[in-house]
């Protein structure tokens, strides 16, 4: 009983002296929202063009796509641009051959080159839109 007596005294004390809990202020939301960094929405778009080529490369998922290509990793360094790495030792016309399969899969208009580079050599593939899907090899 002590206590609880004790306990109500220093409530009311409390309340006397204006030491109760103050509400909580909060600040305003901004205006525009915080700008996108560019290389994730670069990267986003770069994931899109994967993902369209997979669904169209014989029907199979993008893991099993990923897979049997041996890519091992896409980006897109500016835009309309795809660059995709491969791996398994793919060089020359192989890497050449995915490249172009990429762009003539692509249904993006904004897919205009993709860069295909051989994680064994280096050597690259690109392919360009404007060149009617033409693509070159560099070894």
């Amino acid at each position: 009983m002590k206590k609880t007596l004790a306990a109500a005294a220093v409530l009311a004390a409390l309340a006397l002296t204006g030491c109760m809990p103050q509400p909580i202020e909060f600040e305003a939301a901004p205006e525009t929202m915080p700008a996108v960094d560019p290389s994730e929405s670069q990267q986003v778009w770069a994931d899109a063009q994967i993902n369209a080529w997979a669904k169209e490369y014989r029907g199979v998922g993008i893991k099993d796509a990923v897979e049997e290509r041996c890519l091992t990793g896409w980006n897109s360094p500016s835009e309309g641009v795809l660059r995709v790495e491969v791996g398994c030792g793919k060089v020359g016309s192989d890497i050449e051959w995915l490249a172009g399969d990429i762009l003539r899969e692509g249904t993006d208009e904004d897919l205009k080159t993709v860069i295909a580079v051989s994680d064994q050599t280096g050597g690259t593939a690109t392919c360009q839109r404007e060149w009617s899907n033409r693509c070159e090899t560099s070894i």
